[in-house]
């Protein structure tokens, strides 16, 4: 056994507990085959009620997971970098801009068989929901139709942008129903999807629900080329053009099982599709899923990252950063910036660009001093004229020789060519291959150093702009502690050297960055699989002990209790009950006064009526009323968030593209993609949103990401202590016989797990008002607040003629400045109720969780005690109960023989590590297998 201090570190810890639990488990699972011929009835049914502990253990540590999001626009090199972490070519890679709100989830594969490698949930949208994005759309062209017709002919680029996207996703539903545009303008949503292919796809093999239901149906593959090509209609945006039915606009979810390293341990991959080109109402859709991601991977390509402009301008907006800040994930292990193609770097001009001794001494090696310029080269040439160039010649001038030298020249050398000697052609021959070769590793050396000089200098600008972003969200001074992870990569060089080629200025698989985020992956889930873990090893003990308890019971002998004995026991029986349910609720006290007396938003909680004069928040309520008035005079700027040297920061917006943006009542808006410009992203209500939470996100911050967890933990630690102080009484009370506190004794595992079931139903609805509360602070208020804007975003569409940004940008003024502090405490005290009705729903529901009749907690534990005591013959046991074959001593025996065999699993340290981070470090193990019935290509 090796020295406990290399436990402290908590990676091979978890290891050690994992391969525990699975060594555990595997001796639990041969219990009930030695148990097979027992035919009693009561050693059966403790048998079946142990099976079925077991049972629910296993699918508890199968069904968790940690979902970690992974985000970026197309073409940044998502996909590719998504494939490499999953060491398979699943998700495709093509550049054609994304066009489905799906999402897609990639899990471990725990199922056995080579004809299940591969396997897909793909979920199809409800008609509800289908029906909603029509309804969507038909609005969005109604309103496009009736702005045409209202409006000037000097909008043309606007109504070029309505019309574009209008036409995208006119074309996404013509791709799916099978219908032309003039039907889909023409007719309603229902005609839609009753003429179209609607319940043709969706009954392709799956059985129709409800219309408020999704309807869902599973792929499996033996390999990653033919699962492909029955995932790709489902996954896959396809050419809307094309005159087959499109299935991928119909997908909601596609859930992807495949056997890769870095999933095995609750680890899933969520693919989340950019919302910028979908409808409004899909981008709530994806925002709240994104409050189910434990952690988040945001890429970028080096070429944003590297901006030093606004490096997290580029990567993040203003709200994306206050939303991370409101669910506490702006720090390094739950955000990471993948900067990625980092391999994407010209090295002519490396000297000057990292200008660093060895860099300057290894370009001048390789590619001598730089040529000199004459002034007849700088002035006396045509600058257009590009046919004058003069050719050089290796190793030579470029004067024309004589013919008559050329001719004698040749004679030599057919004379020479005879006394050439072999070994000395050889010699040449290697000695310019050597020399080729040494040019190519310095070549190869140079852009290393080039990419590892720009990496220092893009992670340095990212930090920096990111911890500049961060001081104007948090008032916390460890803040420069907190910020998220930045790690710049490779997939492209990755992919390259896992099959043994060589990719310039990459050394090492470690240099292109993969093995790193892999790392970062697995060394940020620790925490988490450890209590896990810790969870699974005490419930495994449990049923150890409670096999170990069989041994010991001597069922043929049960003792004959007198007339007393038995109405003791009836009595207790009734007690236990009852004092039960005065600890129960107890503990729903307890835990109801932490969760309303939360100060999420003010000094007020959450169940006060009367506010004192520092309570009413009104100084937070300025702060938002000042920040949004700053907001609404920004809007009218290019650049308002770019540095003093930055181009536009004062330059006016086209009055166009600012009209557009109160069209979409401040919605999100993009400029439509032209060649050779940067589409520009507009979304005033964020701003809006973002302003109320500038007031407000500190109290929040405390209440949901501070004070909340150490709640939990409250929780667990109470309901613990409660079910030991009473089983100890219990087992302690003298008046009882003895044959009875033997018997819940050695029964009291199964109470144990019903108390660890009951805390894990309060933790799991405590969780479920987090995120929920965490979605109303992105959703529910930026709904209002939307409400409460439009009015003025109306009044300003109204304007005409000259001037017309000023008349609109002054009617968005007044509105704000009529209802921007009423509206902000509005949010504000409605969010507050609303957390207190989620708060009242967690009680009821902690409530029912124990006295529900049919699975109530307390009933179960109630039936268990009644069971015990019919065993004992206290209710009239059953004439069969002791009849047939129980536990005899050569079970016992095996028993025995078993449970010894589970000694504590030594730490090797020559085991081999099982986690992500170290798989990818391993050379030796990055060849990818042939898979069954696939060939290498």
């Amino acid at each position: 056994m090796a020295d406990a201090s290399i436990l402290t570190n908590i990676g091979d810890r978890v290891r050690v507990k994992e391969k525990a639990r699975e060594f555990g488990l595997g001796i639990l699972q041969e219990i009930p085959k030695i148990l097979q011929h027992i035919s009693n009835s009561s050693h059966k049914q403790d048998v079946r009620d142990w099976e079925s502990n077991l049972l629910n253990l296993k699918r508890t540590s199968l069904s968790r997971e940690i979902l970690v999001g992974v985000q970026g626009e197309t073409g940044l090199g998502k996909s590719s970098l998504l494939n490499e972490l999953l060491r398979s070519e699943i998700v495709p890679t093509s550049q054609v801009e994304a066009c489905t709100a799906a999402v897609c989830i990639y899990g471990y594969n725990h199922e056995s068989g080579e004809n299940k490698r591969y396997s897909a949930k793909i979920t199809s949208k409800s008609w509800a929901t289908v029906e909603a994005e029509l309804t969507g759309l038909k609005e969005e062209l109604a309103e496009s139709d009736n702005q045409r017709e209202a409006h000037d002919d000097d909008d043309a680029d606007q109504s070029e942008s309505c019309s574009y996207y209008s036409k995208r996703n006119i074309d996404m539903v013509c791709a799916w129903s099978g219908l032309e545009e003039e039907d889909i303008r023409s007719l309603s949503p229902i005609e839609i999807m009753q003429k179209g292919n609607f319940n043709k796809i969706r009954n392709r093999g799956l059985r129709l629900l409800t219309n408020d239901k999704t309807c869902s149906r599973t792929i499996s593959a033996p390999n990653a080329n033919k699962f492909k090509k029955m995932l790709r209609p489902y996954a896959e945006s396809m050419d809307l053009n094309s005159h087959r039915t499109q299935y991928w606009p119909l997908v909601e979810q596609v859930e992807i099982y495949l056997k890769a390293p870095i999933l095995r341990h609750g680890l899933k991959l969520v693919d989340l599709p950019g919302t910028q080109d979908a409808l409004s109402f899909r981008a709530e859709i994806a925002e709240t899923f994104q409050d189910r991601l434990a952690k988040q991977i945001v890429v970028s390509p080096a070429s944003r990252a590297g901006d030093n402009k606004a490096a997290a301008d580029l990567i993040f907006t203003e709200n994306d950063l206050m939303k991370f800040h409101l669910d506490n994930k702006f720090k390094a292990d739950t955000l990471c910036v993948a900067i990625t193609k980092i391999d994407d770097i010209q090295t002519a001009n490396a000297a000057e660009e990292f200008p660093t001794i060895e860099i300057i001494e290894l370009q001048r090696r390789l590619r001598g001093a730089p040529p000199e310029e004459s002034e007849d080269d700088e002035f006396n040439s045509e600058a257009e004229d590009y046919t004058r160039v003069s050719l050089k010649k290796k190793g030579g001038t470029n004067k024309r020789r004589h013919a008559s030298d050329v001719s004698g020249d040749n004679k030599r050398q057919r004379v020479d060519s005879y006394e050439d000697d072999e070994s000395m052609t050889t010699r040449l021959v290697e000695a310019q291959l050597e020399e080729e070769q040494a040019i190519e590793e310095g070549e190869s050396r140079l852009k290393y150093l080039c990419i590892q000089e720009r990496n220092c200098k893009m992670v340095q600008n990212v930090v920096e702009s990111l911890l500049k972003a961060a001081k104007s969200h948090a008032s916390s001074q460890a803040i420069a502690s907190s910020l998220p992870a930045v790690i710049p990569l490779s997939s492209h060089a990755y992919n390259k050297m896992k099959f043994g080629k060589d990719a310039t200025g990459f050394p090492t698989l470690e240099s292109t960055g993969i093995p790193a985020l892999g790392k970062w992956l697995t060394d940020t889930s620790l925490p988490i699989r450890e209590a896990w873990v810790d969870s699974d090893l005490h419930h495994i003990q449990v049923l150890f002990d409670a096999v170990h308890g069989w041994t010991k019971d001597e069922f043929d002998t049960l003792p004959v209790l007198t007339t007393d004995e038995k109405k003791k026991i009836r009595q207790a029986v009734r007690e236990v009950g009852d004092d039960l349910k005065e600890i129960i609720k107890k503990v729903r006290i307890k835990i109801q006064r932490q969760l309303i007396t939360m100060k999420p938003l003010r000094r007020k909680n959450l169940v006060k009526t009367y506010v004192k004069i520092h309570e009413n928040g009104e100084n937070q309520l300025e702060r938002c009323f000042d920040n949004l008035k700053h907001a609404i005079k920004a809007w009218e700027s290019k650049n308002p968030k770019g540095h003093a040297s930055s181009a536009g920061k004062h330059e006016k917006v086209h009055w166009g593209t600012y009209k557009a943006s109160i069209r979409r009542h401040g919605g999100l808006y993009r400029t439509v993609p032209k060649k050779g410009a940067v589409r520009r992203t507009f979304n005033w209500m964020a701003d809006v949103h973002t302003s109320f939470w500038r007031g407000h996100h500190e109290k929040w911050q405390t209440a949901f990401s501070r004070n909340f967890p150490t709640l939990k933990d409250k929780v667990r630690g109470t309901i613990h202590l409660a079910f030991d102080q009473w089983i100890t009484v219990l087992l302690d009370n003298e008046d009882l016989p003895v044959s009875f506190r033997d018997m819940v004794k050695k029964n009291s595992y199964k109470m144990e797990n019903v108390f660890l079931l009951f805390t894990d139903k309060i933790v799991a609805s405590m969780d479920k008002l987090r995120g929920k509360a965490l979605r109303m602070s992105k959703v529910d208020v930026l709904s209002t607040l939307t409400k409460q804007m439009k009015p003025g975003f109306e009044a300003a569409l109204s304007k005409r003629g000259p001037g017309i940004m000023k008349k609109q940008s002054a009617e968005i003024s007044e509105h704000v400045e009529t209802i921007g502090f009423g509206m902000f405490e509005m949010v504000r005290d409605d969010l507050e109720v609303k957390l207190r009705a989620e708060v009242h729903q967690v009680m009821l529901a902690t409530k029912s969780y124990w006295q529900d009749p049919k699975e109530g907690c307390g009933v179960v534990i109630q039936k268990e005690l009644k069971r015990i005591s019919t065993r004992l013959g206290v209710n009239g046991a059953k004439k069969n109960d002791y009849e047939g074959t129980g536990i005899d001593e050569a079970t016992e025996r095996k028993l025995i023989e078993l449970i010894g065999a589970a000694p504590l699993i030594a730490f090797d340290e020559n085991d081999d590590n099982d986690d992500a981070g170290n798989e990818f470090a391993k050379e030796d193990e990055i060849a990818l297998k042939t898979e069954p019935g696939e060939t290498e290509e």
